[in-house]
């Protein structure tokens, strides 16, 4: 590192997103010169704050990338899956799914580019993107839920079943 006292802790082994590293910054009696502060005294917060609104973009982001991949393994799933001789993607219950699925991932995808285009015109776009979320037209675009509770996959049993 380039400061006495300024060390990385162990690389964290993670599940996903591999290509970015991730470590504990370790800080033991580490002394700057005050030409080393990152903008003016008693600021520190607010640009702690701004720097993870920043982030949330990026974040966003691979929420979509994941959330595509889903979209589009249900999708070969249902049409590879057989149940009463043909597809289950002939259901409209499950049609009717994969479309609910696509809707909150379109909608997710728009307001990200929303508000990555509002950064980018260097626009407020912290409080912008929350106050759209309850005019969606998906209700759960404003609740937690995962694509198992969309389309639950059979073929495959909770590790907590096994």
């Amino acid at each position: 590192m380039p400061h006495p006292g300024v060390s990385l802790g162990k690389k964290e082994d993670k599940l996903g997103i591999r290509a970015s590293s991730t470590a504990n910054l370790i800080l033991e009696d580490v002394r700057l010169p005050p030409q080393s502060m990152l903008g003016q005294p008693g600021m520190g917060f607010k640009i702690a704050m701004q720097t993870l609104d920043s982030g949330r973009i990026g974040i966003a982001a691979q929420a979509l990338g994941i959330g595509q991949a889903a979209l589009d393994c249900a999708a070969d799933y249902a049409q590879k899956r057989s149940a009463f001789g043909a597809p289950i993607a002939k259901l409209q219950a499950i049609q009717f799914k994969l479309a609910d699925m696509s809707l909150a991932l379109e909608s997710a995808r728009l307001l990200t580019w929303r508000a990555a285009m509002l950064r980018d015109s260097r626009k407020p776009y912290s409080k912008v993107i929350p106050s759209l979320m309850p005019t969606l037209p998906y209700p759960h675009c404003n609740t937690h839920t995962t694509v198992s509770d969309e389309f639950p996959i059979p073929s495959r049993k909770p590790r907590w079943q096994s």
